[in-house]
């Protein structure tokens, strides 16, 4: 992730263009930079409440889905789907991992797509009602086309994963989110507790409010300003057509 100095609330509004208009990539990245210096802080601030075991926990966890790593917690098959947008282990990262098994090696890899779009911790986990009796639930976002299989087998690991945490004295819940299909207004049961058809709204509602990224791509809504918002699509597609993003 991106380190900013300045604190997000001394720094200067930015006032994009609309489509059609000049738009700078300065701006952009600049934009990138706040959103991860934000989520950052907030990550940090769940890590204080957590045990030096459980704080390895979400430090490894993008590690985990980036790859199929026998030495690491959750492996169920090489053929499970693995990799996540734009992740790039830290080197403090891949230090806890070798310090939980002397048998894990990371290689770097490039890979035609990936499995995974982003993961987000939701609920009172990314709100200030955190505590240290709160359970951790986070949405593991998948991009569409995978086969049923594959889904099983991400399942199966999440559900790895989940025992692994009780281990820690963690409550941890996987939730499976087809990207495209969450995108579509689609509602789904995301997990075996869930009750059928999940309200989209809610959801959507839930994600703004508590939604804290961990891992892969960010939201694109943070890039359209509140003065474009009547015409989003518009202005995503601009920024899209423009390159100035890449199709998400």
């Amino acid at each position: 992730m991106i380190n900013d100095t300045l604190s997000s609330n001394r720094q200067k509004p930015i006032n994009l263009g609309a489509p059609g208009s000049d738009i700078g990539r300065r701006e952009l990245i600049s934009i990138a930079r706040r959103f991860q210096h934000l989520h950052q802080q907030r990550f940090q601030r769940i890590q204080q409440f957590l045990l030096p075991r459980q704080r390895l926990f979400l430090e490894l966890l993008p590690l985990i889905f980036h790859g199929n790593y026998p030495a690491l917690p959750g492996f169920i098959s090489s053929s499970t789907p693995f990799g996540i947008t734009y992740y790039i282990p830290a080197k403090h990262t891949l230090s806890y991992a070798k310090k939980l098994s002397n048998s894990f090696t990371y290689k770097k890899r490039a890979l035609k797509s990936y499995s995974i779009d982003a993961i987000f911790l939701m609920g009172s986990a990314g709100s200030v009602a955190y505590s240290t009796s709160s359970d951790l639930d986070i949405w593991l976002c998948h991009r569409s086309g995978l086969k049923s299989g594959e889904i099983g087998e991400l399942q199966q690991k999440a559900t790895a994963l989940e025992q692994w945490g009780a281990t820690l004295g963690l409550e941890v819940h996987f939730f499976l989110i087809d990207t495209e299909g969450f995108r579509r207004g689609e509602g789904s049961p995301i997990s075996t507790e869930s009750c059928g058809s999940i309200q989209h709204h809610l959801l959507l509602e839930e994600f703004y409010r508590t939604g804290l990224y961990i891992a892969g791509k960010f939201p694109v809504w943070w890039l359209v300003p509140s003065h474009q918002e009547r015409f989003y699509k518009d202005y995503v597609a601009h920024l899209i057509g423009k390159r100035f993003i890449q199709n998400i």
